[in-house]
């Protein structure tokens, strides 16, 4: 009941060409390529980012992969594209991005460029980081972060209206079981791992008046979490953003980039 669907956002980089059909001024330019007002707020919408500055920053980077696609002579070919997209359940894609202010060629060079994004990635760090040396290390300089993360919680749950929650019997509660951070409602998420230690809390919603039960918290050893495929993709994307911004940075100093003044 509580528990919430969990999609894995693809994470897309660039934008097509020379910017096209967008009226307003140009606010950044990186290389020969500008950025408009208009293009940043489409980013927003599709990609769902609420700051305008993140926005311009996240369409910069993707100009700059864009760049380095075109002069290192990268290639990605369009079947690959179009099978990523037909995994992404909209009905009418095309559509949709028409009202958000993409056109779909434009949608498929962000693809593109995640896959480079990915390419590079790997060619930076080849295929042997991920050992139990450097993991134990990124464990222990990220140990309260990661138990954060990974913090599991055994959780009751029942809908009343009752005020005194205390006298509420726990045999009367419905088993929600082991949960972690995120896996529930966020409401519901925020209010059960506010709770420092064990026990009861109420929370009202739009959906009723919930008391949840806390029985146990398990927070996992580093040799547990070495073989979890869980702890292993955290890692990775924790390494990916340390190693990919390294490169950013460096390609940022190589490519000529203006951003309007206020």
């Amino acid at each position: 009941m509580f528990k919430r669907i969990v999609y894995l956002p693809i994470i897309f980089f660039i934008m097509q060409g020379i910017c096209h059909a967008y009226s307003d001024g140009v606010i950044a330019v990186v290389g020969n390529r500008p950025i408009t007002k208009s293009l940043v707020e489409a980013v927003m919408k599709v990609f769902g980012e609420q700051d305008f500055q993140n926005a311009l920053s996240f369409v910069i980077d993707s100009y700059i992969i864009l760049n380095y696609m075109d002069s290192s002579n990268i290639q990605i070919p369009d079947r690959e594209v179009e099978e990523i997209i037909s995994r992404i359940k909209v009905e009418d894609i095309k559509e949709e991005l028409t009202k958000l202010g993409m056109n779909y060629d434009e949608y498929k060079n962000f693809i593109k460029a995640k896959k480079i994004a990915d390419q590079i990635f790997s060619e930076l760090v080849g295929g042997a980081f991920i050992t139990e040396q450097d993991m134990k290390k990124f464990y222990d300089q990220n140990e309260q972060d990661i138990t954060r993360a990974f913090e599991r919680r055994f959780v009751y749950y029942i809908e009343t209206d009752e005020k005194e929650i205390s006298n509420i019997p726990v045999n009367d509660m419905k088993q929600i079981g082991w949960v972690r951070r995120g896996e529930l409602m966020k409401q519901f998420d925020d209010a059960i791992f506010s709770l420092p230690n064990t026990g009861l809390i109420n929370i009202s919603s739009e959906n009723g008046n919930f008391v949840f039960f806390i029985s146990k918290i398990y927070k996992p050893s580093f040799s547990e979490l070495k073989d979890d495929l869980n702890f292993r993709e955290f890692y990775i994307k924790s390494k990916y953003k340390e190693v990919f911004d390294l490169w950013l940075e460096s390609q940022k100093k190589k490519q000529k980039i203006k951003r309007k003044e206020n």
